[in-house]
């Protein structure tokens, strides 16, 4: 019951009984990017379309998003036409959305879910995620998104690596706007440009390497790599998939609740170890005496309550666990 309540005050929820035995054996800690090192509340700061016609599409591409949960979706969410009709909507993981706005036939999203991307279009800007617009198979326009990164981000990593864990960067974005992420929160192992379906074999193999991973999502994106991690964590903010697969949900966008939740688990299966411990010597020695009478029942019953003393003390130091992400 103690470690429930610390739980709650650390704002964190979890749905599986063997949390705390999956948090002991973590050595490996892997984030998504979008929505859960950055802010997901990205915007848009570059448009190229080479027709004038950037409002026009730009507004399409609002309609379309509207109906998307990725994080991406926000910072179209001011173009968005609500009086607009969406149908033949399709979510294509890890490359974007297609679907009919008002009749016409539009897609947004990365490169490969073009037929066609002219080079005019294409530009290296590392301070942003690239997304084509366009009415079909060749896209018309080029928008550069860019996601603020969360304030406490370096130091959820930074706490991370003083408990001696892993840490890696798993994103479906570029290279480029994912090193620049990672340099700046100090993550050395990234790997980027990677589908739903990769970042789980990208859990796989760190599994069979050995390792115990952990996932830390927030997108339908990340679903199939929380479903395979030893431990899937998703964040308040996820969406409902990523909420449902995951094993632990921390209630709240703070990164560094990960690393709170990894160091409350270990401490209390310390405390779960030394009250064990007293627990079985305390009858090691009292029963055998109780059987040959050298105990009186009162004594027996003073150091019953003797021993029921001692645990919940124990137990009690739990509450000088001290969250990050409540100070």
């Amino acid at each position: 019951m103690r470690n429930v309540g610390r739980d709650s005050r650390c704002r964190q929820t979890d749905r599986r009984v063997c949390f705390t035995d999956s948090t002991r054996r973590v050595d490996t800690v892997v984030f998504d990017k979008t929505g859960t090192l950055t802010r997901g509340k990205p915007i848009v700061v570059k448009v190229t379309a080479p027709n004038n016609n950037s409002e026009f599409l730009l507004s399409l591409a609002g309609s379309l998003e509207s109906r998307s949960e990725h994080p991406i979706a926000r910072a179209f969410s001011q173009f968005s036409d609500e009086t607009a009709s969406v149908t033949d909507f399709l979510n294509h993981p890890g490359q974007g959305i297609t679907g009919t706005v008002n009749g016409v036939e539009m897609r947004v999203g990365k490169k490969t879910l073009f037929e066609e991307v002219p080079t005019s279009l294409e530009e290296s800007d590392v301070s942003g995620t690239q997304i084509f617009l366009g009415r079909g198979p060749v896209a018309e326009a080029g928008v550069f998104v860019t996601d603020e990164i969360r304030p406490t981000s370096a130091a959820a990593i930074s706490s991370l690596r003083d408990l001696e864990l892993e840490v890696v960067l798993l994103s479906g974005d570029s290279c480029e706007v994912a090193e620049k992420v990672a340099r700046a929160i100090h993550i050395n192992n990234v790997i980027a440009e990677v589908l739903p379906e990769e970042k789980r074999d990208h859990i796989a193999a760190m599994q069979a390497n050995g390792q115990c991973v952990a996932m830390v999502g927030d997108g339908i994106n990340d679903t199939p790599a929380l479903a395979i991690a030893d431990l899937g964590i998703a964040m308040q903010s996820g969406t409902d998939a990523a909420r449902n697969t995951a094993d632990l949900t921390i209630m709240t966008n703070d990164p560094r609740a990960v690393a709170d939740g990894i160091a409350l688990s270990r401490k209390t299966l310390r405390v779960i170890k030394v009250n064990l411990m007293w627990a079985f010597s305390y009858n090691a020695v009292a029963l055998p005496l109780a059987i040959i009478g050298s105990l009186a029942p009162t004594q027996a019953a003073i150091a019953m309550a003797l021993s029921s003393f001692l645990v919940v003390t124990n137990s009690l130091r739990l509450r000088s666990f001290r969250s990050l992400s409540t100070n």
